[in-house]
């Protein structure tokens, strides 16, 4: 319960005191008020059922007080009750998204540090492709860009990329490129990877070979590891 609620509740606590409190006086006021004035008109109580209704009857308007202050009570008491019922019920819900959002935040952690460790066993075997031009939170993102949401699935626009990719692979499989042809695939290498994170430097044909088996190479760890098609083998990369 907030301080703001505890203060109210306590205030209606006490205004129903006092209310209590001045609804007693005041009936027994009226009552011993009564009393004197029936003694003088020779009223005689007696204990049995006609004497308690004749009571009932010669007081009832002095009962009309309790009467008020119980429905004055139970109206503030209701009221409250609402308020503390409702109040409980925002904080938990709050409570509850909090908690979802810690979880969410943690699931997310513990999933990019996952990431992280399997990328890095095969970046440090790297020898062409430069371990600066990777850029690992960028290449995370890509591939999983909603993990912050509790979403742990592989985009579309990564499987989108690996198919492009695949395809490109497979037709220079068919059609060996000569220098011309191959200096458009570097073109579009380097497009694809960038889009990922993952910056290639541009060079010839022999030593972008090397860098472009490197490529394919990591892609294909990660695919493993993720269960994602790998890549087919670039026959015409081989050095």
């Amino acid at each position: 319960m907030s301080s703001k609620l505890k203060k109210e509740a306590d205030l209606i606590y006490t205004i129903i005191n006092i209310l209590w409190g001045i609804t007693v006086v005041i009936t027994f006021i009226f009552f011993i008020g009564n009393f004197f004035e029936k003694i003088k008109g020779k009223y005689s109580f007696s204990i049995t059922n006609d004497g308690l209704i004749q009571f009932i009857k010669l007081n009832e308007h002095i009962f009309n007080f309790f009467v008020f202050s119980t429905a004055v009570t139970t109206l503030l008491l209701g009221w409250i009750t609402v308020k503390i019922y409702l109040s409980t019920y925002f904080t938990t819900h709050e409570n509850n998204l909090n908690n979802q959002e810690v979880n969410r935040y943690s699931t997310y952690l513990q999933h990019y540090d996952n990431f992280l460790m399997m990328i890095d066993i095969k970046i440090n075997k790297l020898k062409y492709l430069s371990v600066t031009n990777i850029d690992k939170l960028c290449l995370y993102n890509f591939i999983f860009p909603n993990v912050k949401d509790g979403v742990l699935l592989v985009s579309d626009d990564y499987r989108e990329l690996i198919n492009l990719l695949d395809q490109s692979i497979e037709h220079l499989n068919k059609n060996l490129p000569r220098k011309i042809g191959y200096s458009d695939h570097i073109d579009f290498l380097i497009k694809q990877a960038n889009k990922m994170g993952v910056e290639l430097p541009y060079y010839e044909r022999k030593y972008f070979l090397k860098i472009e088996h490197e490529l394919y190479s990591l892609i294909n760890h990660i695919n493993h590891n993720i269960r994602v098609n790998e890549l087919r083998e670039p026959k015409y990369s081989i050095y």
